[in-house]
């Protein structure tokens, strides 16, 4: 088992942060028109940026006054400097276990099972797919308030994929030093790379590839909620009041703000850091090829930097990211044959065989254009609030119409649509996309329009306008309060573990 180097800072604020539009856009077609604005049209109604669980409680929890002291009386680390010893392991076997009806019972009894003798404890699940479960782990102090949170994804690997080098760093034969591509990566991004690898989230812990059960634990920065969870959550107030989209739509500024975000992840994962002056030595280029909402995490803005009254996203699961670049024989061959997500796929990564039953054909080469249009993809979603566009599987779930969308100007229109152009020579790249999102947003020449309505420098921004984030209250954990209701110790109840 191996601890990670500590991330950078982040801000601990408390349940909101504000942020805000305080003027109209001359270019936002269905504004009123100046005339309109001077004869006393009102303006729209505040918008929070609310990390509050859906029923209104903040965090489905009861507060506490924060202690400084731990449960020894002292004051400890929020973060890392835990030794090895102290993140439960995976050593545990099912079947000594009471038995169990179901697989789902099976692994949330081996969860519990781990933690039983540990500092830290077994909380909710916070999703599941196909390789396995993501849950929180918290530490708590005397007055049993969260003082530490991790997320903790417990992978259980395919057994023909036990063999298949594409799974794997180092020689898939040398059972004793290769290492899960997923760990290596996110180790790499957690002790290599440079500045920009803030916008991805962090690997605290690993451990070791468990041979009897295939399986292996990650331990994880916890963060706010999804970006999928944050458009749900949109999607469900527009069904509730149709005629107020405005109020229910992102504002444009957190949009640009987001796609800064993703695009200095993809930068760091290509080239290993955002200062092209000092890359890390020997950086290996990594391309994600499954980014979309639900593996975009919504987080506190990062201290010290900019845009620093604003959510940030950071790019997480790269349990199907691979290690690649030009020269490497075995792309796109070897890798573009049923990664990603359905319908998040850029056409390099649906092979022919996907579309016509034929030989596993591909479409080029994968780099950093596959992240580009994914991230791309990803904010058109946000725009439009579309998660699940029907027709065509393998179509990429892109909406034209928000070039025809007055309430979001063609300028960012226009530079998502380069992200998302089937010919990948044709894709902006990720260095302009960042330049042209800086000169947008504040950081242009004298006299352009700040898209960013100033919130890049703004310590603090009004709350002239508001939009509300929320998260589901079983899956709300923050540091200073207590936990929320246990739904896997009810379920482990019913078996008797």
């Amino acid at each position: 088992m191996r601890s990670a180097s500590r991330p950078a800072p982040r801000a601990t604020k408390a349940q909101a942060c504000y942020v805000g539009m305080n003027e109209a856009e001359e270019s936002y077609l269905d504004l009123p028109s100046a005339t309109a604005l001077a004869s006393g049209v009102t303006q729209a109604e505040p918008i929070v940026i609310d990390t509050s669980s859906e029923d209104g409680n903040s965090g489905g929890n009861k507060p506490h006054q924060i202690d400084p002291e731990g449960p020894e009386g002292r004051p400890g680390p929020n973060d890392g400097n835990e030794s090895d010893d102290d993140w439960p392991d995976m050593e545990h076997d099912t079947d000594e276990l009471h038995p169990a009806h179901s697989l789902q019972v099976k692994r949330a009894a081996l969860r519990r099972a781990a933690f039983m003798e540990s500092s830290w404890h077994n909380g909710n699940e916070l999703g599941a797919g196909g390789f396995g479960t993501v849950f929180v782990a918290y530490k708590l102090d005397r007055n049993l308030v969260i003082r530490d949170l991790a997320a903790v994804k417990d992978v259980y690997m395919k057994r023909h994929h036990c063999l298949q080098w594409t799974y794997w760093d180092g020689d898939v034969r040398d059972l004793e030093n290769r290492v899960p591509i997923e760990t290596a990566i996110m180790t790499a991004l957690a002790d290599e790379a440079g500045p920009g690898a803030e916008k991805t989230v962090f690997l605290r812990c690993s451990c070791p590839f468990n041979l009897t059960h295939s399986t292996y634990r990650l331990y994880m920065e916890y963060c706010w909620g999804s970006l999928s969870d944050a458009i749900g959550q949109r999607v469900h107030e527009m069904e509730l009041d149709p005629n107020d989209l405005e109020s229910s739509q992102f504002p444009e500024f957190l949009l640009w703000k987001w796609l800064e975000d993703l695009t200095e992840a993809c930068i760091v994962t290509a080239e290993g850091s955002l200062d092209e002056t000092t890359p890390p030595q020997d950086w290996r280029p990594i391309v994600q090829r499954d980014i979309k909402p639900g593996n975009i995490l919504v987080d506190a803005p990062i201290l010290g930097g900019d845009w620093p009254d604003v959510p940030t996203l950071r790019l997480t699961d790269f349990g199907g990211s691979i290690f690649t670049d030009t020269n490497d024989p075995h792309n796109p061959m070897s890798y573009n044959f049923g990664p990603g997500t359905t319908g998040w796929q850029p056409p390099e990564l649906t092979s022919e065989t996907q579309r016509l039953g034929l030989t596993a054909r591909g479409r080029g080469k994968l780099g950093p254009h596959t992240n580009v249009w994914q991230i791309g993809a990803a904010i058109i979603a946000a725009a439009n609030y579309d998660l699940a566009k029907p027709g065509d599987d393998f179509q990429p779930r892109v909406d034209q119409s928000l070039l025809d969308d007055h309430n979001y100007s063609q300028a960012l229109a226009k530079l998502l649509h380069r992200c998302v152009r089937r010919d990948p020579e044709k894709r902006i790249k990720l260095r302009e996309l960042r330049q042209k999102i800086r000169e947008r947003t504040g950081e242009g020449p004298a006299g352009m329009r700040d898209r960013g309505r100033g919130a890049r420098r703004a310590a603090t921004l009004p709350g002239n306008m508001r939009v509300r984030l929320r998260w589901s209250a079983d899956k709300t954990y923050r540091e200073g309060l207590t936990p929320p209701a246990g739904v896997d110790e009810a379920l482990l109840g019913q078996y008797g573990l």
